[in-house]
């Protein structure tokens, strides 16, 4: 697994903001993803759409459940992809993943000058998609990602 290094830390910006992306939007959520919840998946909601199920912990009247003023309950190594990767969300396109910067995040256009987080963050986006997500859930995921920002 990718360790999480100094360089891939956007904390300067979160203080900016404080913590944005755990106070509006959705986290999309990959069956597996939910598998590992297991202790925080009354947080979880879930809707039918035409793809089949959406999983996600919606943050768009509240912040984040899983947030509190030390920060985020969920462990680290079991946190969900789009958590761990914000500002960045990942899109399914032509049958290729595209990543796509969010621009609520004050970081958004430092990331260009930040090279080591973005080998770091795409480093860790190809370690565990194939362990995450299936192709119809990423397609469901850019459905969703597209009502985000």
């Amino acid at each position: 697994m990718v360790a999480q290094s100094d360089a891939s830390c956007l904390c300067d910006f979160c203080v900016v903001c404080k913590g944005l992306c755990c106070r509006r939007g959705v986290v999309v959520l990959s069956h597996r993803e939910v598998e590992m919840l297991g202790a925080y998946r009354g947080y979880i909601k879930e809707i039918e759409t035409e793809v089949g199920k959406i999983f996600f912990i919606d943050k768009s009247l509240d912040d984040c459940p899983c947030l509190t003023d030390a920060g985020c309950i969920i462990p680290q190594d079991i946190r969900p992809l789009d958590c761990r990767i914000y500002p960045l969300n990942l899109m399914l396109a032509g049958g290729r993943i595209h990543l796509l910067v969010s621009r609520l995040c004050p970081a958004a256009d430092q990331i260009k000058d930040m090279p080591q987080w973005l080998v770091e963050k795409k480093q860790l986006i190809r370690e565990m998609i194939p362990k995450l997500w299936t192709k119809e859930e990423l397609f469901a995921h850019s459905l969703m990602v597209e009502d985000k920002d």
